[in-house]
């Protein structure tokens, strides 16, 4: 892992090419770099996730409620 993030965990589904990779951190350029040094030997996909506190002070900030 790149300085910037720290590994959750990793799961995989058996008898399929599926995993999944759970990082944790604040530095998005370090998730890039993680990401592009696995381009060419598998297809990824990011999906960045908050906790629920977040997610409801977004919905405050974006409601105003």
């Amino acid at each position: 892992m790149p300085s910037g993030i720290t590994l959750v965990g990793r799961w995989h589904a058996p008898g399929s090419s599926y995993g999944w990779l759970l990082m944790e951190g604040d530095d998005i350029e370090a998730v890039a770099e993680h990401v592009s040094e696995w381009s060419d030997s598998a297809e990824l996909s990011v999906t960045p996730v908050i906790d629920d506190t977040e997610a409801a002070n977004a919905l405050t900030k974006a409601h105003g409620q």
